[in-house]
């Protein structure tokens, strides 16, 4: 049986502020096709139960038109900053907004921030509006103390529970804070 490298990315960093073994993280596998770097936050998808990058950043730039099939996406400014916005989605994502209307399906993404849509957009969304995808993973369950290059569904830890520091999460927005049930505090620091 042959080996496999997971960890292509930097080396590991300690992420906890407080005492490393008062951090709770459980096992979760990452779906294959899906990279992910130490920190990032996770969502979950509904249908196979594996977790991937949380599919969730606020549009950017001239947002989506519905004139338009491409669109750009930003980062909401806490946390780490993200290069590659645009890697939170895949092809397939049936993207929508925070209230749940259709904006398109994903064809494919452009790093760092462009997602090319299968059509038009259905709708316009404006800068500063949240982008999320539709399969489950766009609700945060927690951060990744592991990464991954995408091949092969793969184990990983994530936090569930703990006192993180806030500037080494990639990520991190005010929605992922709430639906980790997280508050940032004095420091910074980030209480799961």
């Amino acid at each position: 049986m042959g080996t496999k490298v997971t960890n292509t990315f930097p080396a590991r960093v300690q992420l906890q502020l407080a005492r490393e073994d008062e951090a709770v993280k459980f096992p979760e596998t990452i779906a294959d096709g899906f990279a992910c770097a130490q920190g990032d936050v996770m969502g979950k998808i509904t249908s196979s139960k594996l977790v991937r990058r949380q599919a969730r950043a606020i549009a950017a730039g001239g947002g989506f038109g519905t004139g338009s099939n491409t669109g750009t996406v930003g980062d909401d400014g806490l946390g780490k900053a993200d290069a590659n916005r645009a890697a939170r989605f895949a092809a397939g994502d049936a993207l929508q907004l925070e209230d749940g209307t259709a904006i398109g399906t994903v064809d494919h993404v452009t790093l760092p921030a462009t997602i090319v849509l299968t059509g038009n957009a259905a709708v316009n969304v404006a800068a500063g509006d949240s982008v999320l995808a539709s399969d489950g993973s766009q609700v945060a369950i927690g951060i990744t103390d592991d990464s991954n290059d995408g091949t092969g569904d793969t184990p990983l830890g994530v936090f569930v529970d703990g006192i993180l520091d806030p500037v080494k999460l990639r990520g991190l927005s005010a929605a992922a804070i709430q639906q980790m049930s997280g508050a940032l505090m004095a420091g910074p620091s980030l209480k799961l």
